[in-house]
C-alpha cells in the first residue's frame, strides 16, 4: 500500500526541482545588462554615410532604408586594422587592392630630343598703314622674300582728300596767312605726304595727283593675311596695282631680319617633362659637330587633344653663317631639375569640376586608401602635373575610376 505513496512523493519533488529552475532563470533574465542599451538608427546598404532617425528611402540612390541598433560595448577588432576604415564614408576612404605606383621626378641627365628649323623671329613684323583712302596707282614692291631698305618707296596712290588738302594750301599761300599754312603743312604730313613732296607743290604751286608711301623700317616684305614664308616661290602679296585701301588698312608688312629664332615641335607625350629655362643645344642636321646652345623661351599656353606635337621656341642670337633660314635642326632639351614638380597619370586624377582628387595609399595600413586634393597644372595627353597635395613616396592608385561609384560624391 506504500508504494504508490512514494512514486507522488518523488513526482512532486522533480515538479518542484523544475519549478525554481524556471524561477532562477526568470529572475536572471531580468536583470539589467551593464552597457547594453542601444542606439537605434536608419542606414543605406549602399551608402553607409546615411542616418537617419525614421524609416524612409535613402536621398542618394533611393533604396529602403534599414534598420541598425548600435550598442556601446567596445569592438573586440583593433582601431588600429583595416576593419576600424570599413567604418568611414567611402567617399573618403575605401579598403580594397588596387594597382599604385609612385610618382618620382626626373633626373638631371634626361633629355628630349625634337627637331624643327630655323626662321625669323616673328614678333619682329613691323606693320605700315594707309593714312588716306585712296587708290594704288604704282607699286615698287610685289613679292614676299622682297628685300626693303628704311625709306625706300613702296607704292604710289592717288587720294582726293590729299588733293583738297594741297589745293587749300596753295590758296592759303595766295592770301600769306603763315599760322594757316603752317598748320596745312603738318597735317599733309599727318596724311603720309612726304616733305620734300610738300615742298614740291609749295615751290611749283600745283597739287601732286600722286604722293608716295615711303618705308619706316628695313627688312624684307611678308603677306599681310599669311605670316608663313615660302622661301623656296616667292608669292604675290595681297595688294595689287588699282586697290582701293582706307584710311588705316594694312598694306605691308615688313619683317626685320637681323633677329630668327629656332622652332621645335615637341610629341605631345614629352610636353609634360619640358619648362621655360630649360637648357637646348642646337645642331644642323648637315654639321652635327656645330653646336649652338640656347634655352626654352616660349611654351605654347594651351594645346588641344588632337595636337600630336607641340612647337617651342629658342630665341637665338648670333648663328654660323650657313644656318640660313629654312635649316633643319635639331635640338636636345635637358629635363629633370631638381625642382620638378610630380607628374601622374590623367587616369589617377578624379576631375570634379575645379577640383581635382588623387587616391593616396594609407602608410600604416595595407589596403587602405584616403581621397586626397590636389592642384593641377600641364595637362598633356596622357598625363597632368601635380603642383600640391602629394609628396614623393606617396602610393597614388593608378586608375582613380574604380575607387567610388558613379553616383558617389568624393569629400
Amino acid at each position: 500500500m506504500m508504494k504508490p505513496i512514494k512514486n507522488r512523493n518523488l513526482a512532486c519533488l522533480i515538479l518542484m526541482l523544475a519549478f525554481i529552475g524556471l524561477l532562477m532563470a526568470g529572475c536572471q533574465g531580468n536583470q539589467p545588462k551593464a552597457h547594453s542599451q542601444a542606439k537605434v538608427y536608419y542606414t543605406c546598404s549602399m551608402h553607409p554615410q546615411v542616418h537617419k532617425d525614421k524609416p524612409g528611402n535613402c536621398p542618394i540612390c533611393g533604396m529602403k532604408l534599414i534598420k541598425v541598433e548600435e550598442t556601446n560595448q567596445k569592438d573586440t577588432a583593433s582601431l588600429d586594422t583595416p576593419l576600424y576604415y570599413l567604418t568611414q564614408p567611402v567617399t573618403q576612404t575605401v579598403t580594397g587592392s588596387f594597382k599604385t605606383f609612385i610618382p618620382v621626378k626626373g633626373s638631371a641627365e634626361d633629355t628630349v630630343t625634337a627637331d624643327g628649323m630655323i626662321d625669323f623671329d616673328q614678333r619682329d613684323i613691323n606693320g605700315v598703314t594707309s593714312r588716306v583712302a585712296g587708290r594704288i596707282d604704282k607699286l615698287y614692291v610685289k613679292y614676299s622674300g622682297q628685300s626693303i631698305a628704311k625709306g625706300q618707296p613702296l607704292m604710289e596712290i592717288y587720294s582726293p582728300e590729299l588733293l583738297s588738302v594741297q589745293r587749300e594750301l596753295l590758296q592759303t599761300m595766295r592770301e600769306n596767312d603763315a599760322p594757316l599754312i603752317k598748320a596745312l603743312k603738318a597735317k599733309l604730313r599727318n596724311l603720309g605726304m612726304h616733305q620734300s613732296e610738300i615742298q614740291k607743290v609749295t615751290e611749283s604751286g600745283k597739287p601732286l595727283p600722286q604722293i608716295t608711301i615711303f618705308s619706316p623700317y628695313q627688312g624684307i616684305a611678308r603677306p599681310i593675311n599669311n605670316q608663313g614664308l615660302d622661301n623656296s616661290t616667292p608669292e604675290l602679296l595681297d595688294i595689287r596695282k588699282g586697290m582701293y585701301v582706307d584710311a588705316g588698312q594694312s598694306i605691308f608688312a615688313i619683317q626685320d631680319i637681323t633677329r630668327r629664332w629656332a622652332l621645335l615641335h615637341v610629341f605631345a607625350s614629352d610636353m609634360a617633362f619640358i619648362q621655360k629655362g630649360d637648357p637646348v643645344s642646337l645642331y644642323a642636321e648637315a654639321s652635327p659637330d656645330q653646336i649652338i646652345g640656347g634655352q626654352v623661351d616660349f611654351i605654347p599656353p594651351y594645346r588641344t587633344e588632337s595636337e600630336k606635337t607641340t612647337t617651342v621656341r629658342v630665341y637665338l642670337k648670333n648663328l654660323p653663317v650657313n644656318w640660313k633660314i629654312g635649316t633643319l635642326v635639331r635640338g636636345r632639351i635637358v629635363i629633370g631639375h631638381e625642382d620638378r614638380d610630380l607628374y601622374v597619370p590623367l587616369s589617377a586624377v578624379n576631375r570634379l569640376g575645379m577640383r581635382s582628387v588623387v587616391w593616396v595609399k594609407d602608410r600604416n595600413s595595407n589596403d587602405v586608401f584616403h581621397a586626397r586634393t590636389v592642384q593641377t597644372g600641364i595637362r598633356t595627353e596622357d598625363s597632368i602635373e601635380i603642383l600640391s597635395g602629394i609628396e614623393v613616396g606617396d602610393q597614388i592608385v593608378e586608375n582613380a575610376a574604380y575607387m567610388v561609384g558613379s553616383d558617389s560624391f568624393i569629400q
